[in-house]
């Protein structure tokens, strides 16, 4: 399950599932987040904390994130990338080593 994550009036980190992949484009594609992305790959600190924030195991022996219902059986890893060069690279990286680190699915975004 992905979580999209948020913050309360109070500071605490709360979780949302994201129920498909229409609704996880959707909000990697909001013009807000667009408008962040472009702001923080120009040194814009506040624009990248305000970038969407999603998390893809959740899972704690004790404690879910408020909002959490199950824990997770799969790790994931989000790697952001500033050029079409380096994303390649890590996608060929990662490729090579499908085996020796399980890999299940590979997502290769355009941004």
């Amino acid at each position: 399950m992905i979580y999209r994550i948020t913050y309360d009036n109070k500071s605490r980190k709360l979780a949302h599932p994201v129920k498909n992949r229409e609704e996880l484009m959707a909000l990697r594609n909001s013009q807000q987040n667009l408008d962040n992305l472009n702001k923080a790959r120009q040194g814009d600190e506040k624009a990248k904390a305000d970038l969407l924030q999603l998390a893809y195991n959740l899972g704690h022996v004790e404690g879910l994130i408020a909002g959490c219902k199950s824990q997770g059986s799969f790790f994931f890893h989000d790697v952001d990338c500033y050029d079409a060069e380096q994303s390649d690279a890590f996608k060929e990286l990662i490729l090579s080593k499908k085996e020796t680190i399980g890999l299940m699915m590979l997502w290769n975004y355009d941004s």
